[in-house]
């Protein structure tokens, strides 16, 4: 059985979290863990995105809170979805794309 292709995301608030730090380290097709957050005090559907690299458990940043909704629902209802890096802009340190997977 494949997983099940979502949608294309960009990445939301990287110049806050440690993106700047370890873009020059990520690379296509990288695998990106994804986490909702409902205690978030800004926005109640948050998803944070993190990628693991050697020890560093990274937050690169979130799912923009235009698009998260779904996504933070599904991750609540124990589905497994994960992301794949699509497009990392390593001149200017905050630009990644992604793709999110739902695992069968």
């Amino acid at each position: 059985m494949n997983d099940v292709f979502l949608d294309t995301f960009r990445l939301a608030g990287g110049q806050y979290y440690e993106l700047k730090d370890v873009i020059k380290d990520i690379q296509i097709d990288d695998l990106l863990d994804l986490v909702a957050e409902p205690e978030n005090p800004y926005d109640e559907f948050a998803v944070q995105v993190f990628w693991e690299y050697d020890d560093c458990r990274c937050l690169l940043g979130y799912l923009s809170r235009t698009s998260n909704r779904i996504i933070h629902n599904m991750l609540n209802g124990n589905l497994k979805l994960y992301g794949l890096v699509t497009d990392v802009n390593k001149q200017y340190s905050t630009q990644l794309e992604f793709d999110i997977y739902l695992h069968l």
